[in-house]
């Protein structure tokens, strides 16, 4: 019985080690599960959460790429705008160079053209001037050589009235007045007195002097118009009044 007993507690003992035995191996099992599980949860955790870094990490990378390009086309957009306003100052000041380059050559030509026009307006006044000058000189000239020939005309028509009115004797007096007239042509010049024998011829002389003198002078000027005048038995020759305001104005 004892041995039974001894037997069956050994047995028990066997029994209760062998369960103890399972149990620790199946604690064991489960621990080991367990732990396989908690080290796949926190692998899976771990992926997860390396994920998510990944993840996160990526999305700032790309926010932080997209930030620096935005960074990047906005300087570069500020550059190619100041580069636009150089290039556009710079074309304004070289329209306003040309410009001025444009109004300054303007200007010159203008002055230069107004000098010529002055030149030339001058040059004109000088060549009417010097026109005019010869002009006047040459009717000066004229009125002198005119006045020359009424003065030797007449001149000569005193004289051969003077020859004429030899032909009778003379008074002493009547002599010194012809002499004082052939000093003074524009005035009106004595003749010898003239008896009525020889008046006619006298006179006949005179006219032919007259038409001789007005054909010489027609060319050069109104002619000289001489007027007879018998008085007291002296012949009295007159100039008219045009040329005694000529021989005035001279």
């Amino acid at each position: 019985m004892a041995e039974k007993a001894k037997a069956k507690q050994h047995a028990d003992a066997e029994a209760a080690k062998q369960k103890a035995a399972e149990q620790a191996k199946a604690k064991q099992r489960a621990d080991a599960d367990a732990a396989k599980q908690k080290a796949t949860e926190q692998a899976k955790a771990k992926q997860r959460a390396n994920s998510e870094a990944a993840k996160q990490k990526a999305t700032e990378q790309a926010k932080a790429k997209q930030r620096a390009d935005a960074e990047a086309a906005k300087q570069k957009a500020a550059e190619q705008a100041k580069a636009k306003q150089r290039a556009d100052a710079q074309a304004a000041k070289q329209k306003a160079a040309e410009q001025a380059k444009a109004k300054q050559h303007a200007d010159t030509e203008a002055v230069k053209q107004k000098a010529a026009e002055q030149a030339k307006a001058k040059q004109r006044a000088d060549a009417e001037a010097v026109k005019q000058k010869a002009a006047e000189q040459a009717k000066a000239k004229q009125h002198v050589d005119v006045e020359a020939v009424k003065q030797e005309k007449a001149e000569q028509a005193q004289t051969k009235i003077e020859a004429a009115g030899k032909k009778e004797p003379a008074q002493p007096k009547q002599q010194a007045a012809a002499k004082l007239a052939q000093k003074q042509p524009v005035q009106a010049k004595p003749a010898q007195p003239a008896s009525p024998g020889n008046l006619d011829a006298q006179l006949a002389q005179l006219a032919s002097l007259i038409g001789q003198l007005n054909t010489a002078l027609a060319p050069l000027a109104k002619p000289i118009q001489i007027t007879v005048d018998v008085q007291n038995g002296n012949i009295v020759a007159a100039v008219n009044a045009a040329n005694s305001q000529q021989q005035r104005r001279s």
